[in-house]
């Protein structure tokens, strides 16, 4: 596929206007919804020849993730691209003043490896419903997936409409080099920064869904057997290898023993005396990703796992105490089945903590007490706050997602996403016949006149 000529056929559709229509936006859609299920059994296949998972982390993430996007926008789309009626000022009258979502054009959505379907279709889902032609660029290190995901968007659009093409950076930064005219990366910190400045070379408006370090803080006074069990979820879907698992425990002294107890438990009653054996737990994506998590276990003392084998890319889920605060085990985020815990004593010792880290893409905290969540809110940064929760906040698309800082910039999921794939175009119809001439030269109103003036009119 020829990039330039694929995204001078693009521009060219999308001038059309052909993409502006909202019963053509709904058609394609529908269109995308039928082929997903059509070759959702292709999909489970592709992914879990890219990286074992469990087929209902598969269907939940990848699949029903998308479909449920796809429904969402089709349910409100009518509703998004309704005109936003605005006061306007006396100094306009007569007229009427109003915005709405205009689609940016061509725009390049690029996905990451962890979960190579769900992070490339549910932004597509936005950019569709928002009016734009897309081009999309799976991550090349789930290359089963990409080229299942090719054929299906072959099968469903034009390429003047929506393309897929396949490569690694060379062909991302072709793409921006031809100046598309909006970018929504998904992946690291260090992609993201050479993205943002190609993009800024450019002048081309950018998303950043990128990670970090997101603390889980366990106090004292919550029901610890719940709290093990939806941490160790969220800590172990797909491996640990989401963007917003919990990467560390900050669990308060007095139930330090107890939680890691718990949380040993919850790890058996997910996946048995042999997790390794367990259908029900990921692997690895790559031996790149396996080997640098080996290196992480010397950084502190295992208290639970530990085990791994390179042959089937296997990491079991580790809880890991004492951790070397200096380590890669705590400054990097961890993206695998690895969880260090630490103990703390005062709610302020876990603030002055966070402060002095990177703003993470979610902040977990699990307590009963309104006061700490409401200290731990009003001081702290993060994209997301899930209080005695962890994934269960990404589930809903009528909240926006995404990071503030380092780990991103921008929003999807619902109408967020939407919201992104637009920019707000503002109109102003004035009366052809009839306005204010002392606005024009020659100024013959005074200067105190005028300040009495301007304060009525403005």
């Amino acid at each position: 596929m020829n990039i330039k000529d694929t995204i001078d056929r693009q521009r060219i559709y999308f001038q059309s206007g052909a993409t502006k229509s909202i019963p053509y936006r709904i058609e394609q859609l529908n269109a995308l919804k039928k082929t997903i299920i059509k070759w959702d059994n292709s999909i489970i296949e592709s992914i879990q020849s890219d990286c074992y998972k469990p087929v209902t982390e598969i269907y939940s993430s990848e699949i029903g993730y998308v479909l449920s996007e796809i429904d969402h926008h089709i349910g409100k789309i009518k509703t998004w691209t309704k005109n936003n009626s605005v006061v306007t000022k006396r100094i306009n009258l007569p007229a009427k003043s109003y915005w709405y979502y205009e689609p940016y054009g061509v725009a390049l959505i690029i996905g990451t490896w962890n979960y190579p379907m769900g992070l490339l279709f549910a932004p597509l889902v936005a950019a569709i419903s928002a009016g734009n032609c897309v081009l999309l660029k799976p991550s090349e290190q789930a290359p089963h997936t990409a080229k299942c995901l090719e054929n299906l968007i072959k099968e469903t659009f034009a390429e003047e409409y929506i393309a897929l093409i396949q490569g690694g950076p060379k062909e991302i930064h072709t793409i921006i080099d031809q100046s598309v005219d909006y970018i929504f990366f998904t992946g690291g910190i260090k992609a993201g920064k050479a993205i943002a400045q190609s993009a800024a070379s450019n002048l081309i408006p950018f998303a950043l869904e990128l990670g970090g370090k997101n603390p889980c803080i366990v106090d004292k006074n919550t029901p610890l057997k719940n709290a093990s069990k939806r941490i160790m979820w969220g800590k172990l879907f797909n491996a640990g290898q989401t963007c917003v698992a919990p990467d560390f425990c900050l669990v308060h002294e007095s139930v330090m023993d107890s939680f890691i107890k718990e949380c040993i438990q919850a790890i058996h009653d997910f996946y048995g005396d042999f997790p390794g054996k367990s259908k029900d737990f990921a692997r690895i994506i790559n031996q790149t990703q396996w080997r640098r998590l080996t290196q992480l276990l010397d950084y502190g003392t295992i208290a639970c796992g530990g085990d791994y084998n390179e042959t089937e890319l296997y990491m079991g889920p580790t809880l890991i105490t004492n951790p070397d605060m200096s380590s890669p085990l705590m400054k990097e985020e961890i993206f695998g089945p690895l969880l260090p815990i630490l103990p703390f004593t005062q709610l302020l010792d876990v603030l002055n903590l966070l402060k002095n880290m990177p703003e993470p893409l979610a902040l977990y905290c699990f307590s009963e007490s309104k006061d700490t969540q409401t200290t731990i809110k009003n001081n702290s940064r993060s994209g997301t706050i899930c209080f005695n929760g962890t994934l269960h906040s990404i589930i809903s698309n009528t909240l926006p997602f995404g990071g503030v800082g380092a780990s991103g910039i921008g929003r999807y999921h619902g109408k967020a996403g939407f919201e992104t794939f637009s920019f707000k175009r503002s109109i102003m119809k004035k009366s052809a016949r009839f306005g204010l001439d002392t606005m024009y030269p020659p100024y013959r109103v005074s200067l105190n006149m005028l300040k009495k003036v301007f304060s009525w009119l403005m």
